[in-house]
């Protein structure tokens, strides 16, 4: 998850910088936040959760996180979503649309449990599981530029200016903890921007008993109806299922599926 955040921060960084010449000590850990794993079970709860309040509802609702299949290796959706917490948030000036450019958060998230048999991480800790889901917020252009001034503003209270470092958990939150000053006044901010009334977009990452395979699929969120997302470049497909190969490096594509999501 962290590479592929590593692989798209640059991009987005240098729009963001031409989007707006205000702010010019915005550095990578500014465009993509990384948070910190907790260090046991209990203090999970300092992560955001999906039914944290936002603007016109809960920022991830349960009523459309429910057309998802189960994401997570055979787990029910219910015990799935109560365990779904904030990795990663990604402000995006410009997030490309059939030739319009939309300003956005996006948010990612991963269930957040106790590892089990089978896990390279040591039993009875806790550990992202293998499975995620991403919520797109577009904003219009004013109240993107106002959450902007609000980050800015917050990120001065830290003292310290992160525009040279490098892409990783965010050092302020780490610093601090997940309850310190940073971590709350992001999460109190964002409450302002995002929520059901901004959301356009959820995708997922299912990962299939076994974990050597996977299916990518999403809907778009409009005036309370959903469409599937269509797969660019696959005859139409909404999901795609990718598996491990024994003997090689990577994966393959093994399935296209033209799959609606269930109600």
């Amino acid at each position: 998850m962290i590479e592929r955040l590593l692989r798209y921060a640059l991009p987005v960084l240098a729009s963001l910088m031409a989007c707006s010449a205000a702010l010019p000590q915005w550095g990578m850990n500014d465009v993509t936040i990384i948070y910190p794993l907790p260090d046991h079970p209990a203090a999970a709860s300092a992560l955001i959760g999906p039914q944290e309040p936002g603007l016109g509802g809960p920022w991830l609702p349960q009523k459309l996180y429910a057309r998802l299949p189960e994401i997570n290796q055979g787990e029910g959706k219910n015990t799935t979503y109560r365990n779904l917490r904030v990795v990663a948030i990604r402000l995006d000036p410009c997030f490309r649309n059939e030739g319009a450019c939309l300003p956005q958060v996006r948010l990612v998230w991963q269930p957040i449990n106790t590892a089990n048999y089978g896990s390279s991480t040591p039993v009875g800790q806790l550990e992202a599981k293998d499975a995620s889901v991403h919520s797109f917020y577009t904003l219009e252009s004013a109240a993107f530029q106002a959450l902007m001034s609000d980050y800015e503003r917050l990120k001065k209270l830290s003292g310290r200016d992160l525009s040279a470092e490098p892409l990783r958990v965010h050092p302020v939150i780490a610093e601090q903890g997940l309850a310190g000053p940073f971590a709350q006044g992001l999460r109190s901010l964002l409450g302002k921007y995002v929520g059901a009334k901004a959301l356009w977009r959820i995708t997922a990452m299912k990962t299939f008993v076994g974990g050597d395979q996977w299916a990518f699929l999403g809907f778009n969120v409009s005036d309370g109806t959903t469409q599937d997302v269509l797969i660019p470049r696959i005859r139409g497909a909404t999901q795609q299922e990718p598996q491990t190969v024994p003997g090689t490096t990577g994966c393959i594509p093994v399935d296209w599926k033209q799959t609606t999501l269930t109600e």
